[in-house]
């Protein structure tokens, strides 16, 4: 905090001139230690993420949005995943191809997909963000699709926090050539790794809505059936 000033036994301008500058110099070794400070909080939190609680803490169902959490980022090979065991995020694996996501790539907390993990989501993005951002997100549709796991739909949207998807509500809205790239994205993502993938279709907000509420159900019930019987 500024410290208290004491006037020189001088008057007139100069003395004047010199309680400014005592002034400035003070507020200014104030600031410099706060930002200093909170300089040193914000990377020390940094490097130690938490996940081990995904719930989805500022999900706001009722302006349909979600909340979502990046694991690979637009124009990556690296395929990251969070381990929820540890909090940390793992390399899982380099593509094999010479491709990259098209889109940021995360899933949805406080979900359960039929193929055992979180419900997939896309984000599309102008720039990539990086693993761990969390982004409250608008689904316009879906991508249907399965691979050597079996079905694995996901969620497409757009983030509400960039204005230049606020006209982008439906499937429909979207450059049709954003879908055909997401499409042959995930088509041949895989062939160099000898594993199937088969995209099967496009599905409207309302079906991707469908998906995400039947996905929470899912999660819900796991932890009820998980839950210990006294």
């Amino acid at each position: 905090m500024v410290g208290p000033v004491f006037m020189s036994a001088g008057t007139g301008p100069a003395a004047t001139f010199r309680c400014h500058i005592t002034i400035v110099c003070s507020v200014s070794s104030y600031v410099g230690e706060t930002l200093a400070t909170n300089v040193q909080v914000a990377a020390a939190e940094t490097s130690r993420i938490a996940f081990t609680n995904l719930t989805g803490v500022f999900m706001a169902t009722d302006k349909r949005t979600v909340d979502a959490l990046v694991e690979i980022p637009r124009g990556s090979r690296n395929k990251y995943e969070v381990d929820e065991a540890t909090g940390r995020i793992r390399l899982d694996r380099v593509l094999y191809s010479s491709v990259h996501y098209p889109t940021d790539y995360g899933f949805i907390p406080d979900t359960l997909a039929p193929d055992g993990d979180h419900l997939d989501i896309l984000i599309i993005t102008h720039e990539p963000t990086f693993p761990g951002c969390w982004i409250e997100a608008e689904p316009i549709g879906g991508l249907d699709m399965v691979d050597e796991k079996g079905s694995d739909f996901k969620v497409l949207a757009v983030p509400t926090r960039d204005p230049r998807f606020e006209s982008i509500c439906e499937l429909e809205d979207l450059e049709p050539h954003w879908l055909r790239e997401i499409e042959t994205f995930f088509d041949t993502y895989k062939l160099l790794e000898q594993k199937m993938t088969e995209v099967i279709g496009w599905h409207s907000r309302e079906e991707a809505w469908e998906m995400i509420e039947r996905s929470r159900q899912a999660y819900r019930d796991s932890k009820v059936a998980a839950t210990p019987k006294i």
